[in-house]
């Protein structure tokens, strides 16, 4: 019974210092957000033009008429 411990503790101690996987590598490297999500976007384009005047910063419309991925 405690050679049977030692060897799952060694087997433990084994997977804690293999090789990360691709996928654990992958998600390490992203950020945790990405950038366009750190934006303040505004869905009212009055007050985004009140925003914008105000900041005096450019107003940025991303505007589009179909289908999203271009298929119509």
């Amino acid at each position: 019974m405690v050679l049977r411990l030692a060897l799952a503790l060694s087997a433990l101690a084994a997977l804690a210092h293999a090789e990360p996987t691709l996928h654990e590598r992958v998600v390490a490297l992203r950020p945790a957000r990405e950038a366009w999500q750190r934006v303040g976007w505004l869905t009212d384009l009055s007050l985004a033009r009140r925003k914008a005047a105000e900041l005096q910063r450019p107003l940025f419309v991303w505007a589009m008429n179909g289908h999203p991925l271009g298929c119509t």
